[in-house]
């Protein structure tokens, strides 16, 4: 039988007992710390599968509504549809949100998997972590290409959205789609285009430029030199199209009410006109004031086929360039430079006019001066097309589809009804140019302290 003393002789030192304490206190302080991170990591996990939920309900959505919406487009009037075709406008703007939320918490799930540290602060996922009620399992590692895969979200083009109100069996004349057509004959289009150039001519202009896909420029089956459009088109073919597409050419036209008439003959009644407008706000005519009513008035008295002088000058005077881009969106303003010297804006403007004609800017929209362009137009008889939907603007452009029926809605008006829809859209149109002098002081808020620059002198008395 071993003595008491014996029995003693393996323990340690006091000590060395107490390092020990410290040591198991140390252990389990640092377990706790991973059960906490290991419940926030189940957090990011529920609000994950959440955000996956909501954004597989969107996408189902959006699908239900696609379908919808194309056998109401082929049984029912379009005006019926407007308020489907308005929700499925939103979808990919919720559906962007959804992702990018998914996106981001996805993202955080997967930093705090990659940052996970041991006890020993060893940068490594643990293999268990000590609590009262057993190890607990580390996440499984979290490839974040993967996630990023998963949560991409289709969403519709530019071309979905602008041709949503037609089929591709539909008769469309699309003028000017030079090297970026919208309905392409090659995706199955039943399209006929009419530009100024034939598709020998536009490889020949735009075939130098990098970004330009030149295999994407089809055969014109007119080619504009003169005159009214419609008279390119064989009369035949007059009133037999469903719709007139056009992506930023209204602001080269040198008679816009010309435009508006040649749609008029050459569209069925019940047919639409597709329209993508560079928003001047967004672009190299960022400094150039809005077309008025006026003006229009004036080229179409005046049966311009050629752009005037005044137009020549002012395009090139005044196109601008922000970050060395001729076209921008809804960003803080990085750096805005003239294109061109002055000096070539007047050599321009000096030049003997010849019978080419020559493509600038003549007109400049916001959606709510466009809005108010097409209404007094209607209104003093020089046009029958309306609004029936205009977008804001996203990137350097927006959206609008005109119907017909405006003058009749016009004329509808009292005079005061009138009058109040012209001040309300010229206030819009005020608060629409107010987000332009934002952007502009977000990328240079010297301009309010004063420290822009020289200002000049004022001239002596």
């Amino acid at each position: 039988m071993r003595s008491h003393s014996n029995g003693l002789r393996g323990l340690p030192a006091a000590s060395e007992a107490e390092r020990i304490a410290v040591t198991s206190d140390q252990l389990t302080a640092q377990g706790q710390t991973t059960v906490v991170e290991m419940r926030r990591i189940a957090a990011l996990e529920a609000e994950l599968a959440a955000a996956q939920t909501a954004l597989a309900a969107a996408r189902a959505g959006l699908s239900g509504a696609l379908s919808e919406r194309e056998s109401l487009l082929h049984s029912t009037s379009w005006r019926m549809t407007r308020p489907l075709r308005l929700a499925g406008a939103a979808m990919p703007q919720q559906m962007r949100r959804l992702a990018r939320a998914a996106y981001n918490l996805a993202t955080r799930l997967g930093r705090r998997a990659t940052n996970w540290r041991s006890p020993s602060g060893v940068p490594s996922a643990p293999s268990a972590a000590p609590t009262k009620s057993g190890p607990v399992a580390a996440p499984p590692p979290i490839d974040s290409a993967q996630l990023k895969r998963e949560h991409a979200v289709a969403v519709p083009t530019r071309a979905e959205i602008l041709l949503a109100p037609l089929s591709r069996s539909d008769r469309i004349i699309e003028i000017g789609p030079s090297f970026n057509p919208l309905a392409p004959k090659a995706n199955g289009w039943n399209t006929t285009s009419i530009d100024c150039l034939t598709r020998e001519g536009l490889v020949a202009r735009y075939g130098g430029r990098p970004a330009v896909d030149v295999s994407r420029i089809e055969t014109d089956d007119f080619v504009w030199t003169s005159g009214p459009l419609s008279a390119a088109v064989t009369l035949a073919q007059h009133g037999t199209f469903d719709a007139l597409v056009a992506s930023h050419v209204i602001e080269h036209t040198p008679d816009l009410i010309d435009f508006l008439d040649c749609a008029t003959t050459l569209v069925k009644p019940e047919g639409v006109v597709v329209l993508a407008i560079p928003d001047k706000r967004y672009c190299f005519d960022y400094f150039q004031p809005l077309t008025t009513t006026g003006q229009l008035l004036e080229a179409h008295a005046d049966q311009r086929s050629r752009h005037t002088r005044r137009y020549l000058f002012d395009h090139v005077a005044y196109a601008v360039q922000d970050g060395g881009h001729g076209a921008w969106g809804q960003r803080p303003i990085q750096g805005v430079a003239f294109e061109h010297q002055l000096e070539g804006a007047f050599a321009l403007f000096n030049a003997e006019s010849g019978s080419d004609y020559t493509n600038v800017h003549a007109w400049r929209f916001v959606p709510s001066s466009f809005e108010l362009l097409l209404l007094e137009l209607a209104r003093l008889g020089k046009t029958d097309w309306r609004v029936e939907r205009i977008t804001p603007a996203e990137g350097c452009e927006f959206f609008a589809w005109l119907r017909r029926g405006g003058a009749a809605r016009a004329h509808m008006l009292s005079p005061e009804e009138l009058a109040d829809r012209r001040l309300t859209l010229l206030k819009r149109t005020l608060l629409e140019t107010q987000s332009q002098i934002g952007w502009l002081l977000a990328g240079e808020p010297a301009l309010l302290s004063g420290n822009a620059g020289p200002r000049p002198r004022p001239l002596s008395s």
